[in-house]
């Protein structure tokens, strides 16, 4: 027996598993997925996306790797060298990794930063961040002409807002500790965004006017030198009416979210924004979606939730 990524598993039978049922490929190699970080030890990439490959009969694997910063565009012209279709890129490469790509999506021009990497048919390496296409496919409801309040400042709430200000909402906010970082965002958002933008300069704690249709707390998940405290919002004036959102997935059941659910809120916890950025390179690389239901069971699976 031993150990991967913190979970127990028997070798022989994943190995035998993995072959009778997975599909084969067109090629003789299967696609092989990176993941690059440091440190890097205890991330779920692997164990969630080898299932998720499982689950769907995709010949491919998904491997985690240490990478420094000084080796990082090594790491990336290893991965092209041996044919990787793709990666997904954690703290601290998100944005020194933008230099080495040869192109980036429009969400990742905007933050300066990436968390995936996919190869294109001519083979160049597209890089994306997918955290705010993750969080609208978690809103299912209509958006138009509601209002939405986003409590934070940092690449979360950046990625986030930066999808909102796409979208047919009338009004968006962006609460912050700290008005030049608050401000610098709406002005860059006001470039091509379709709602009404605003921010509010607010203590850590935020109470909300009562018109608040979607309270998104993008609390800051990655370390970084220039880090600002995010506000915590309050239930006070949420109801049945608002879809209350908060990202962390390792204990989803935030204080916010509990405080929400006690007066009717919609929830949408981090393991359902997890899984639909999950999904979201899932798809990238194999063409296809994969099984949701999946997903979620192997994210609570790893974090034992």
């Amino acid at each position: 027996m031993g150990y991967v990524l913190g979970t127990k598993i028997n070798h022989r039978s994943l190995t035998r598993f993995t072959i009778t049922t997975a599909k084969l490929s067109h090629s003789s190699l299967q696609e092989i997925i990176g993941c690059l970080g440091h440190p890097i030890a205890g991330n779920p990439t692997q164990f969630i996306m080898e299932r998720a490959f499982c689950d769907a009969g995709v010949d491919a694997r998904c491997l985690t790797v240490d990478v420094t910063p000084e080796r990082l565009s090594g790491a990336i012209e290893g991965m092209r060298a041996m044919g990787f279709r793709g990666g997904v890129i954690a703290a601290p490469h998100n944005e020194p990794v933008c230099e080495l790509l040869d192109e980036l999506s429009p969400t990742a021009q905007f933050l300066g930063r990436v968390d995936s990497i996919f190869r294109d048919d001519d083979g160049r390496f597209i890089g994306d961040h997918t955290l705010g296409a993750a969080v609208m496919a978690t809103i299912e409801s209509d958006l138009a002409g509601r209002t939405a309040i986003v409590c934070g400042t940092g690449p979360e709430a950046q990625s986030i807002c930066r999808a909102l200000a796409e979208t047919s909402l009338a009004r968006l906010v962006i609460a912050g500790t700290a008005a030049d970082h608050g401000e610098a965002l709406v002005e860059r958002l006001q470039e091509f965004a379709k709602p009404e933008i605003a921010f509010e300069r607010t203590s850590h704690n935020v109470d909300f006017e009562p018109d608040a249709q979607i309270v998104i707390h993008a609390g800051h998940l990655e370390d970084s030198d220039d880090y600002v405290p995010d506000p915590v919002p309050l239930a006070t004036h949420l109801n049945s009416s608002t879809i209350a959102i908060d990202l962390p997935y390792r204990m989803p059941r935030t204080e916010f979210l509990e405080s929400a659910a006690l007066v009717g809120c919609q929830i949408i916890d981090g393991v359902d924004v997890m899984v639909c950025r999950v999904n979201k390179a899932f798809l990238s690389w194999t063409g296809n979606e994969a099984n949701v239901a999946s997903l979620r069971d192997a994210v609570e699976e790893f974090f034992m939730i």
